[in-house]
């Protein structure tokens, strides 16, 4: 088995207030965070995402970042649990 030495930059947590969202700052944190992980020589982003923000897995997904894994019970919310999203993006095919 080979070892996989790729590059990667984790995004570990992404938001924006509720009061300020729909207004782009959202891509524009990604945006910045893809680029600066380029600059830094990064081949690839990935974070995690609940299977349940639709909001959020819509900025990803319309950013190119492709599902690669899926973690059971991985949130807390309230009283129940919810699925996590591995999502990754390469950073070798995009303009930022």
């Amino acid at each position: 088995m080979a070892l996989d030495l790729r590059k990667e930059c984790e995004i570990l947590s992404l938001g924006v207030l509720p009061e300020r969202r729909r207004e782009g700052i959202g891509s524009t944190l990604l945006d910045s965070v893809c680029s600066e992980g380029r600059v830094r020589g990064a081949e690839c982003i990935v974070l995690e995402v609940a299977v349940d923000n639709s909001a959020a897995l819509a900025l990803y997904t319309g950013r190119g970042f492709m599902p690669v894994g899926h973690r059971r019970n991985y949130y807390q919310q309230a009283s129940r649990r919810v699925d996590a999203l591995i999502l990754q993006l390469a950073l070798a095919n995009i303009m930022v």
